[in-house]
């Protein structure tokens, strides 16, 4: 149960002496794979989408890591999976600008461990950080993988497209 109170000691509801849990409504809970919270809903999805993310990335990191595999297929495999990961139902969201800088970050943080160079002995950390993004983003581009604020909003507008081609009488689903 998420109860809209902002209260600290939140109790359990008992319900034919089953005790059900409350969550504060910052916190939320996972509804079919999604962060579903009454505070700050997109905010917790995005964290939550990047986190799961992550998780997926480190579980193939011996295949994506591979630098002397095939970097198209290392980057098509993060395509399917990494990108498919962190941007599940991704057509409600509404992110601000700060959710949208770390959506970018992360992708291009992943990027740069499969595909950027490796830094120079004597390179600032910095300037090494924008040649490998550089290089990395060029590579998925070239590899034709997805980015993920670019697909984000293509979902977004076709599922706005697709409720509005529907019956008024059928519910949006």
């Amino acid at each position: 149960v998420q109860t809209s109170r902002h209260t600290e000691g939140v109790i359990a509801i008992n319900v034919d002496g089953q005790p059900i849990p409350q969550v504060l409504p910052s916190v939320g809970f996972k509804v079919l794979g999604t962060q579903f919270s009454l505070h700050d809903r997109t905010s917790a999805e995005v964290k939550a989408r990047i986190a799961a993310a992550w998780g997926k990335f480190y579980s193939l990191w011996p295949v994506l890591g591979k630098r002397d595999g095939n970097i198209t297929k290392r980057l098509r495999l993060f395509d399917s999976s990494v990108t498919q990961t962190a941007l599940w139902c991704s057509e409600s969201w509404l992110p601000t600008l700060k959710e949208k800088r770390l959506l970018m970050s992360a992708q291009n943080h992943m990027l740069r461990r499969i595909a950027g160079p490796k830094r120079r002995p004597d390179e600032e950390w910095v300037v090494w950080v924008k040649r490998a993004t550089h290089a990395a983003r060029a590579a998925a581009k070239k590899a034709g993988i997805r980015f993920w604020l670019e697909t984000h909003l293509k979902n977004k507008w076709g599922w706005a497209g697709h409720v509005t081609r529907m019956d008024r009488d059928r519910l949006a689903c």
